[in-house]
């Protein structure tokens, strides 16, 4: 009998951004060494990464060539470079570590293609005894081109992977808990059990040590993932974190900034990003957190350790009356802080379960300004209740934002919301939905609503344009690459010459727009 040289190989999926490793693979690589298993790491997306030779862009999509609205076959992935590099990279992985077991580890939807593609390559190539295993968001969530590979629709890539025998179980919920429970017999009993880890106290830091951590993005300030909590304390309604990561469970404030020193000493990682959907959601642990982390970054004098990561603006009785409380932010070294600004209309505001206004938001700028913490904060136009007077008011914000972006309280302004959906081509042509992004249950609460007879088209491009234009004309960062989305746009709307004229009228009735909120 051959000797298996490793208990588990786990692979993460390329079509990602490389902005820092996957925290995913170092992670579990920690529960399973904790419990004696035997295994090796692999970053597919970096390795692909590294093989184009790209050394200028962050999104492997254009590098791939299979971007998110091209319709591509297996065929096709196949004859491609990424085809014949997967092959041998492959190969190379199954020679150098005979693996018991496989794991493929999804970070996003975008890569359904890639992981379905290199799931049939390990199929062929790996022994017929080696289990393999499947797990992350991405994989989990609603499969993207279904009907490329002759999916069932709205079927997920777990799913449809096990079906077509590319793989023998895949992971729901935590993979910290399943994959233990998975290594007893190298299988689940019941595969479509929600695995939700209870205590997140005993979780141990992840092992980077196997990664190339000089080839990531931010390798010159490396910047390293640290997870505080899980699940949202939050329910805004166009969110669906909390369906997808199950209830909030929070680790001590403590321990989290003994893992921000950690990954300090241990690798040089000067930015720590807390995966959080909300760093401060609970704010007793958020306050041990800031309160740990300043205390011995003064101590020890590591003034060049940074953190950032999703923050949510709390109206001001839910700030601790502690003088010390945005100060000890400070010192603690937050640093663009990912604030979800939304709307300027507290009505908008309202409907979308934010428990926040307008003046929560500023209040906390002046704050934010006093103490050097800095901000990157997101818009979302468009939304299902919003009126052209809504949106009226979130151009006064953005105007009133200026000030804050001089001083660089406000970095840039982030995420705004895709005016047009993902896989609009695919999605709009075969099911004739044109109202963005298509949702089984969510048409009544996602933007693009179709019941406001206000947010036709015509208005949603309109209001889409004069956002970003905005942005240009007064020199307000974004991370937007509107001309790219225009140009894209443009083309999938003249499929259909009615939906075309809707779309060239939003953008006229932008160059003849005049604005008092702008005068």
């Amino acid at each position: 009998m051959i000797k298996k040289n490793k208990d588990f190989l786990l692979i993460g999926m390329p079509m990602r951004e490389l902005n820092y490793p996957p925290m995913g693979l170092a992670l579990l690589k920690s529960v399973l060494h904790n419990q004696g298993y035997d295994v090796a790491i692999a970053d597919a997306n970096l390795e692909y990464f590294k093989h184009c030779g790209r050394d200028d862009s962050t999104n492997l999509t254009n590098t791939f060539h299979l971007q998110n609205t091209i319709p591509i076959t297996m065929q096709e992935i196949d004859e491609s470079d990424f085809g014949i590099w997967s092959r041998n990279y492959i190969k190379q992985l199954i020679v150098k570590h005979n693996p018991r077991a496989i794991g493929l580890s999804v970070f996003t939807f975008k890569s359904n293609l890639v992981t379905y593609y290199m799931g049939k390559i390990i199929n062929e190539i790996a022994p017929k005894d080696v289990v393999k295993i499947i797990g992350g968001y991405g994989a989990t969530s609603p499969l993207q081109y279904a009907q490329e590979i002759g999916a069932t629709p709205k079927a997920t890539l777990a799913e449809t992977m096990k079906t077509d025998g590319l793989i023998d179980t895949y992971i729901l919920g935590d993979g910290e808990k399943a994959i233990l429970e998975f290594m007893k017999d190298l299988d689940f009993k019941n595969p479509e059990e929600v695995r939700l880890m209870d205590n997140m106290d005993d979780v141990p830091y992840p092992d980077f040590s196997e990664l190339d951590l000089a080839s990531y993005q931010y390798a010159n300030n490396l910047t390293l993932p640290v997870t505080g909590s899980k699940g949202c304390v939050r329910k805004c309604s166009f969110c669906d974190i909390p369906g997808k990561f199950g209830r909030f469970r929070q680790r001590p404030g403590k321990t989290i900034a003994d893992e921000c020193i950690h990954m300090y000493e241990t690798y040089g990682a000067k930015t720590l990003y807390l995966t959080d959907s909300l760093t401060n959601g609970n704010m007793k642990e958020f306050i041990e957190f800031i309160t740990h982390l300043a205390e011995i970054k003064a101590k020890k004098g590591y003034k060049d350790l940074q953190w950032t990561g999703q923050y949510i603006t709390r109206p001001a009785h839910q700030i601790p009356h502690n003088k010390d409380y945005y100060p000890l932010m400070g010192a603690s070294g937050a640093v663009g802080l990912s604030v979800g600004a939304e709307s300027g209309s507290n009505t908008v505001l309202n409907h979308m379960k934010k428990k926040m206004t307008v003046e929560d938001l500023f209040t906390e700028l002046d704050y934010f300004e006093k103490y050097g913490i800095t901000m990157i904060t997101n818009i979302l136009p468009s939304y299902p209740t919003e009126t052209r007077e809504d949106f009226e008011l979130t151009l006064k914000m953005l105007k009133d934002f200026q000030p804050y972006m001089a001083n660089r309280t406000i970095e840039h302004i982030g995420g705004i919301a895709k005016w047009y959906g993902q896989d609009l081509h695919n999605e709009w042509s075969r099911m004739g939905h044109d109202q963005g992004y298509y949702f089984d249950k969510s048409d009544t609460n996602m933007w693009w609503y179709k019941h406001n007879p206000e947010l036709t088209l015509q208005e949603r491009v309109f209001r889409r344009v004069t956002l970003s234009k905005i942005l240009v004309n007064y020199d307000m960062p974004s991370i937007m690459d509107e001309e790219y989305e225009l140009k894209n746009i443009n083309n999938w709307y003249m499929l259909n010459q009615e939906k075309y004229n809707e779309f060239l009228n939003g953008i006229l009735a932008y160059k003849e727009w005049k604005s008092n909120a702008w005068a």
